[in-house]
């Protein structure tokens, strides 16, 4: 190759790279929920009791919160929200730090556990047996099944709509209390930020109407066999 013919591929890689600089996607921003379970106000000795990680398990009841439901098209890395009755999109660039399902559960069951020392309270973080519960360890512990159907925010309306259904069940699987909520909530900005602040708002309210179920089952005496409390 000759000398001339040598520049000439230099430039031409020289500009092929600068060509791939300047088209190269922006940094991928990740996105967290917000961290729930503060306790609620004048709460204190709840707190208190709940950092006592020594107290036995059997001391009260056991709740174990699966993993919750979302719609097919929410699960995904990518941060999602409908942009019309019938599309959806993207936000440009944004992606969960985490599966969302995870996140969510997670967070749900942290606010639950500020809202409910008298129960131990666990998610997937503390299963034995590899499926998300706690049988081998917790054979007496209740379960909070719940699915967010719709889960759509809408970001031409700043707004979040969402359906829950669900229930909380005895050990055998029975269910003892059922959850069905429409929840309407609106965001401070229109941002992906706020998206996930919005989120967070949900699952807070979704645990202040879990809690009085879980109160009506610590307190019920219990029903005769093939009896259901709903």
């Amino acid at each position: 190759m000759t000398t001339s013919a040598c520049r000439a591929a230099a430039v031409l890689s020289l500009s092929a790279v600068l060509l791939g600089c300047a088209s190269a996607p922006p940094s991928a921003r990740l996105l967290a929920l917000p961290t729930l379970g503060e306790p609620p106000a004048g709460a204190a000795a709840p707190a208190v009791q709940a950092a006592q990680p020594e107290a036995p398990p059997a001391a009260g009841p056991v709740l174990v919160v699966r993993r919750v439901q979302l719609p097919e098209y929410l699960l995904a890395r990518r941060v999602r929200y409908r942009a019309a009755d019938t599309t959806v999109d993207d936000w440009p660039g944004t992606f969960w730090a985490e599966r969302i399902e995870v996140g969510m559960t997670r967070e749900l069951a942290s606010e639950l556990r500020a809202r409910l020392p008298l129960w131990t309270l666990c998610n997937a973080t503390c299963n034995t047996n590899g499926d998300g519960g706690t049988e081998a360890a917790q054979p007496r512990a209740h379960s909070l099944r719940l699915e967010f159907s719709p889960l759509d925010y809408r970001r031409d309306r700043h707004e979040l709509v969402a359906v829950v259904r669900g229930s909380l069940e005895a050990p055998d699987g029975t269910p003892l209390q059922r959850l069905e909520r429409r929840y309407v909530l609106s965001a401070g900005a229109d941002t992906p930020q706020a998206h996930a602040q919005v989120l967070g708002e949900l699952l807070r309210r979704v645990a202040a109407d879990v809690v009085p179920l879980a109160a009506a089952v610590s307190t019920a005496p219990a029903a005769p066999a093939g009896q259901k409390s709903f």
